[in-house]
């Protein structure tokens, strides 16, 4: 269990703060304890209430440095394949995605950037949902990166190709 203001990470909302965490009712007079939480990147107005004993909404503990460095290091033999079927692709980047596995998110940057490029050699684009799976998987390694080696999200990009090239 978490405790209050720790920082987790949220799979939708990217990094969270716990403001509190408080008992409610929910329904007929039952209670259940929630985490509240304060997104950092996001909206940061908004609460989130998740629920302590959730099965549905998984929150984690953030990525320490160690763990960062070494996710770096495993990038250069992640390979993620390309799916052809668009539809199958969505489905598949999708649940890597709400899986939470770091490496295989950035092998889907790769890949969809691999992609992008590509295409733009043709004179042609990323399709709408390529590009929309490319920016929330950015935007969840971002924020994480991010906040754990106090840079700012849009600096995270360049750090990770730094770390890359001293690799070799």
């Amino acid at each position: 269990m978490f405790k209050c203001l720790d920082y987790v990470m949220h799979p939708g909302m990217g990094v969270c703060k716990i403001e509190e965490i408080k008992k409610q009712s929910v329904f007929k007079n039952q209670e259940r304890e929630f985490y509240v939480l304060r997104p950092v990147y996001e909206n940061e107005k908004t609460l989130i209430y998740v629920p302590v004993d959730s099965d549905k909404i998984k929150l984690r503990k953030l990525l320490t440095r160690e763990d960062i460095k070494a996710i770096i290091s495993a990038l250069p033999n992640c390979e993620t394949a390309w799916i052809e079927n668009e539809q199958q692709r969505k489905e598949a980047y999708m649940r890597t995605l709400k899986s939470g596995d770091h490496v295989a998110i950035m092998g889907i940057i790769k890949v969809l950037y691999e992609q992008r490029l590509a295409k733009q050699e043709c004179g042609k684009k990323l399709y709408l949902s390529d590009e929309k799976l490319l920016n929330e998987a950015e935007r969840l390694i971002h924020q994480e990166l991010a906040f754990t080696m106090e840079i700012k999200p849009h600096e995270v990009a360049d750090f990770i190709l730094g770390e890359l090239n001293s690799l070799k």
